[in-house]
Formats: structure tokens, C-alpha cells, sequence
């Protein structure tokens, strides 16, 4: 199917009655194959719009590369929320960018030069600095902590290498203890290298040395690493590598005195001002940053441009890039890079990281399968990373009002089976009086509403369902959404189904 044809598909189906069988077929239809010289930027309008007064309008709702299509979906999502707060959101392919900016608080403006806190944004450029270190042979990426830290003599955290910092598997905890190095909600007030080189002595492990558990301690450490490996401070050692080489030139490692006027003052989850968060430079591989719209935004294309450039012509900063992006760690659903967390919805691929402070949350995401780059800020630390992966992937979510569609016959009949989620547990999608059930193991059933073509909410719970088919449409298996995870589950032959 040619663009045009599928631009034409896109004007009519909108008209037609959102139950329609002849809707529903000719949406299947349209796979995501027949999209690929447009990727990202051709959504399909899965509902009408609401238009009865006072209702947010649907989230889905057309082209994202339309101004105000995208500043629609973000005023829809940030309806869920209660404080007053702004979003400035881009999304950007290798040939066109959009953005929209919005705040609930009337006569509040934003731009994509806004200040915001970006949290442990900061760890993704560790990462990459990490790499290119790496690259120029100026340390290994299994070099033992000890080999450039004077560290205690506690023989657990001399062991540990800078591949286990990378991918928070060292088994250090989340935090210093904060009783050690401050007074008050921020957990990095009043700590310095020297002060956390010392804090290692009475810290506790986290758990099993080898397995995930997120560390800001590890990355603080790793900046410290990489600093001392390149002989210069850790914030001249990121701005020779990362922010000069992409002109961020408005990203910060802690407060830049010209960029004061211009950042915005964040709001806690009370409603009330929210307490800034800054690091010493040292420790500032873990968060810290400050940055904009305009500079994430180059950050995030950058970062996609590298992955869909052939080997041949890619900057020495390009294959730190990519490098930082290949799975180091994998294991309890995740798979993790250099500073960056990996997910495969089904055949697509997401490579994102986040940071939340004390009155901000930031959402950095691309898919090269996609074809796409989403930044997404807030001035509030309210999560809205399901915003930023909608954005990516419109089968994904976001948080919002749910818009029931009726089953038909034909739904009913092709989902009913067992699914495999991983080795001895199934879910079964059954049928009873007309409605969909789902059913986990030995759980009991829980309704499935359908809300779109191939996806279902259920009722009962915070989960969504993806229906995942091949090329003849036929139903291959579903993927399960809950809590911010995909997991996909292959159908089980026809001896399987349940009864």
C-alpha cells in the first residue's frame, strides 16, 4: 500500500462508526509493514474524538507531527495529574521534529529553553562517556572499582568492576545512608567524593552482588572512575566528550549561573515548591544535570541518528553511542546498557532512561525500529514515562481516560487460548456471556474491554493486553503490560487452549 493510499485510509476510517465491522477489518488491515517509509509519523486514529464538553480527548488522536494533535494527547495525559504543573515534549525523527508545551496553571508559559532538573538523565551520559573511555583504551570496562579509587578495606566493594557500576548489579545500595552526610529530604545534601569514598566502610549491600538493583552510589562512583581514568574533572571529562561535540549548551552539571532566569521552580507531590537536588560535580555522573527541551531533544536524535547510521560513518561519539545502547546485563524482565534501560515490544525496540528529583521527572526515549526520539519534561516528580512510550509506540498507553469498544464474534472466537508467559504459567483467555476473561496460572478471571484495534484494558486491575499477529493476521500470541513492563507470550498450540 502506497503513502498516499494510506493517508486517504486514514481521512475515512475516522468517519466511520467506531463499532463497525468494515472499521475494524480495514484497520487490521494497515500493518505497521505497510508504514515503513513514514516511520513515527503516521499514527492511526483509533477513536473519534469526545466531543462531549469537560471530557479529555482521545489519546490516540492522529498524527503526532501536528502541533496541536500533540499538544492534545499531552493535556489528555497530564489530566491524570494534580498538581499544576507544565510539559514540554518533543518528538523528532531524522527529518522533522514537534514539540508542545503546556502548563495547567493559567497564564503559565514554557518554551524549549525552560531549565528543568533532569535526574538521572545524567546516567545516560556516564554512560556514554563510560564507552568512549573505553574505546580510547584509558580503562577496560572490567576494570576492578579499586584500580582507580582508594577504597576501603572491605574486600566486597574492592571487587567490584566497572561493567557491575554500569548496570547496577554491584550490590551497592540506592543511596548513601543519609544519617552520614545531611539534614535534610535531599539524599545527596552535603556529600562529596571524599565523604562517600568514606561511607563505603558502613554501607550495607543491596543484595546479591550480580543481580539489579538500581545505585545511585554506583554511578556516583563510576564518575569518579572515569574522571581519574581521564585525568581531569568529571564535568570537564562530559563536556570535552558529550556537550560541546552536540552543542548542549544549555545542560549543566548542577546550577549555571546564565541559566538561573530561566529555569523552572518545581512542585513536590504535595502541591507545594519542590526542593532543588544538586550534587557535587564529583558525584554528578549519577544526576545533578539540569538541561532543556531544545538540548534533550539533540541529545535523543543524536543518539537514534547513531543506531541508523551504517558503521562506516559514524563519529568516534556515534559508536560511544551505540555501544552504550548493546545489552551488558539482562535478567527480571529487564536489559540494561550503559546508563540506558532496554525494552523489546514485540518486534519493536525502546532504548529510554528517566530521572525524577525532588519537583521534576524527565523522560528520554528512541526506537530505531521506529524511527523515532521522544523527550518529555515535567516540573513536578509525578511519573510520566508512559506518556514518553506512547509517544514512541501508540500501541503502548498512556495514562488516561479508558473508551470501552464492543466484541464481536470474530474477537471473541480467534483470542480464545492459552498463552505461554514463561515456563509453567499460562494465561488463558476465556469466553462466558459474551465478555473476555483472562485468567493468570490459578488466578481468578479478569475482564478484558477492548479499547482499540488489537488492544484491551482490564477491567480490574492496571494491565493491558496487545494482541500480536503475523502477516495473515493471524493471532500469534499477546503481549501483557503491567507496571511499566512488557511481557510476551506466545500462543500455545490448539492441545493447550482451555476447554
Amino acid at each position: 500500500m502506497t503513502a498516499p493510499a494510506i493517508q486517504r485510509a486514514r481521512r475515512w476510517l475516522p468517519r466511520v462508526h467506531p463499532q463497525s465491522p468494515v472499521r475494524h477489518a480495514a484497520l487490521r488491515s494497515l500493518k505497521w509493514s505497510h508504514l515503513w517509509p513514514l516511520p513515527c509519523l503516521l499514527l492511526l486514529a483509533l477513536f473519534p474524538a469526545l466531543a462531549a464538553e469537560g471530557q479529555a480527548p482521545a489519546l490516540q488522536s492522529g498524527p503526532l507531527w501536528d502541533e496541536v494533535s500533540l499538544e492534545g494527547i499531552v493535556r489528555a495525559r497530564l489530566v491524570e495529574e494534580a498538581q499544576p504543573l507544565c510539559a514540554a515534549v518533543g518528538i523528532a525523527s531524522p527529518r522533522r521534529r514537534t514539540t508542545a508545551f503546556v502548563c495547567k496553571k493559567p497564564g503559565q508559559r514554557i518554551d524549549q529553553h525552560t531549565v528543568f532538573e533532569v535526574g538521572s538523565v545524567a546516567k545516560a551520559f556516564a554512560g556514554i562517556t563510560l564507552d568512549a573511555l573505553v574505546s580510547g583504551k584509558q580503562l577496560g570496562l572490567d576494570d576492578p572499582l579499586a584500580k582507580w579509587l582508594a577504597l576501603p578495606a572491605d574486600p566486597g566493594w574492592r571487587q567490584i568492576t566497572l561493567r557491575e557500576l554500569v548496570t547496577h548489579t554491584s550490590g551497592l545500595p540506592r543511596d548513601a545512608p543519609h544519617a552520614e552526610h545531611g539534614r535534610s529530604e535531599d539524599p545527596y545534601d552535603g556529600l562529596d567524593g571524599p565523604g562517600l569514598i568514606a561511607a563505603l566502610a558502613g554501607m550495607p549491600s543491596s543484595g546479591s552482588k550480580g543481580s539489579f538493583a538500581y545505585s545511585n552510589v554506583g554511578y556516583m562512583l563510576l564518575g569518579m572512575a572515569e574522571a581519574r581514568a581521564a585525568g581531569m574533572s568529571y564535568e570537564e571529562l562530559v563536556r570535552r566528550t558529550v556537550f560541546e561535540p552536540l552543542g548542549l549548551n544549555e545542560t549543566a552539571l548542577g546550577a549555571r549561573a546564565d541559566l538561573e532566569g530561566r529555569r523552572i521552580a518545581g512542585l513536590d507531590g504535595a502541591l507545594h515548591r519542590g526542593t532543588r537536588w544538586p550534587v557535587a560535580p564529583e558525584l554528578a555522573a549519577s544526576s545533578g544535570m539540569e538541561s532543556t527541551l531544545a538540548d534533550l531533544l539533540v541529545f535523543a536524535e543524536a543518539n537514534l541518528e547513531a543506531e541508523l547510521k551504517p558503521a562506516a560513518e559514524r563519529t568516534a561519539l556515534e559508536f560511544a553511542m551505540v555501544n552504550s545502547h548493546v545489552e551488558l546485563y539482562s535478567g527480571r524482565g529487564l536489559s540494561v546498557g550503559s546508563g540506558w534501560l532496554r525494552a523489546p515490544y514485540g518486534a519493536k525496540r525502546i532504548i529510554s532512561t528517566t530521572g525524577q528529583t525532588g519537583g521534576y521527572h524527565a523522560f528520554l526515549g528512541f526506537s530505531d525500529t521506529e524511527g523515532c526520539a521522544v523527550v518529555v519534561l515535567v516540573n513536578a516528580d509525578v511519573d510520566i514515562d508512559d506518556l514518553g512510550l506512547h509517544l514512541i509506540d501508540p500501541h503502548l498507553p498512556a495514562k488516561g481516560p479508558h473508551l470501552a469498544l464492543s466484541l464481536e464474534a470474530t474477537d471473541l472466537a480467534e483470542l480464545t487460548g492459552s498463552y505461554q508467559l514463561r515456563p509453567g504459567v499460562t494465561l488463558a483467555i476465556t469466553v462466558d456471556g459474551g465478555h473476555l476473561y483472562a485468567r493468570v496460572g490459578p488466578g481468578r478471571p479478569v475482564e478484558l474491554v477492548r479499547e482499540g484495534v488489537d488492544r484491551f484494558y482490564a477491567r480490574e486491575t492496571d494491565a493491558t493486553l496487545l494482541v500480536e499477529r503475523d502477516e495473515k493476521a493471524q493471532v500469534t500470541g499477546v503481549t501483557l503490560l503491567q507496571n511499566g513492563r512488557p511481557l510476551a507470550a506466545p500462543r500455545l498450540p490448539l492441545a493447550h487452549r482451555p476447554a
